[in-house]
């Protein structure tokens, strides 16, 4: 464990991503020793950055997990690896959790449901390119990250990425290759990286947008639960919505607009028929600004009728993850409708 001037002590959770890999015969592929590689990295900072980074631990799954490959059941193992660390050791200040770009912000709003009572941050971040490659971002966001979450004032799960602080429930990956690779298409950044972190609104943590949800009525069991996700495209047919909802727990459902349907009485039936099998649906946007409103257009209008619940802004990663997590909590019918937005 390093030491910091102000005693700030932050655990760094290695889950795997891009910035751990090496490259090897057939391409970039997990390396281990991440945090003898992440402190090198740190080392070359200059030492002015270098004495006022938070005192730090690492703990490095011995599987990396591959952001690509990722599933359910893996968002829950780390939201209860970062409970029991916190849990273990009362003095820590903050986690920061690695992880792969590629379904980061999966990631990021599944803990931020299932943390959503934490007294400290959990901020998420990653990398672009592997920690030792020429020009890398991993070592910027590796200290970012750092800061941020030994950062009193802020809580609930963040990403730190490309100098931007956002938050995790609104985030989406925006760039295949940028630096600047996730964005909140609809909420501002909470901060910004000007050689330490520039927060808004005075430096104060802006209050959730979304109240969290208290412990769930009964345990948690996520390997069976089943979400789906169905996008709408010109020339759906009925006979393929109930293809995808055979059988699902719960779905979101990627509506036009404003939270509209096409003018398909088969389609509508097919949705109704799937709430009434005991299906939760949740509606969002297909566009990445905005929210549902379904009451603006007859066509919404009669997607609401069916009984599905509005998503609002919700981002898909948003909206999957929360759904998930309420199902497997335990939630079901009026129960999850009513707690969906508490």
């Amino acid at each position: 464990m390093t030491s910091d001037p102000d005693h700030r002590r932050v655990l760094i959770i290695a889950t795997g991503g891009t910035i751990g890999m090496r490259p090897g015969f057939a391409g970039l592929a997990p390396a281990g020793d991440f945090a003898a590689r992440a402190e090198h990295a740190l080392n070359q900072l200059p030492e002015a950055r270098r004495q006022v980074l938070p005192a730090r631990r690492f703990v490095e799954y011995d599987d990396p997990i591959d952001s690509s490959s990722a599933r359910p059941a893996q968002w829950y193992r780390i939201a209860g690896d970062i409970r029991h660390h916190l849990e273990q050791d009362a003095n820590l200040d903050g986690v920061v959790v690695i992880h792969g770009t590629d379904t980061l912000a999966w990631c990021g709003a599944s803990l931020a449901w299932q943390l959503s009572a934490l007294p400290c941050p959990v901020v998420m971040t990653g990398a672009q390119r592997p920690l030792e490659a020429p020009g890398s971002d991993g070592p910027d966001n590796l200290e970012q990250a750092l800061m941020a979450a030994a950062l009193p004032q802020l809580q609930g799960v963040l990403v730190a990425f490309g100098g931007e602080l956002l938050d995790a429930r609104f985030a989406r990956k925006w760039h295949t290759a940028d630096n600047l690779a996730f964005a909140t298409p609809n909420a501002e950044p909470l901060g910004v990286w000007r050689t330490q972190w520039q927060l808004k609104d005075g430096g104060r943590c802006r209050q959730p947008h979304r109240a969290p949800l208290g412990a769930a009525s009964l345990p948690c069991s996520p390997a069976g639960t089943k979400v789906v996700r169905l996008t709408l495209w010109p020339g759906i047919e009925a006979w393929q919505a109930r293809a995808l909802l055979q059988g699902a727990d719960g779905a979101v459902l990627e509506a036009w607009g404003s939270g509209n349907l096409p003018e398909d009485a088969a389609l509508a039936q097919a949705l109704r028929e799937a709430i009434e099998a005991g299906t939760a649906i949740v509606v969002i946007s297909q566009c990445p600004l905005g929210a549902t409103h379904l009451a603006n257009y007859a066509t919404g209008r009669a997607l609401a009728a069916t009984g599905v619940i509005d998503g609002s802004d919700m981002t898909p990663e948003a909206a999957f993850t929360r759904l998930h997590w309420l199902l497997a909590s335990g939630y079901h019918g009026d129960t999850l409708r009513q707690n969906f937005h508490p």
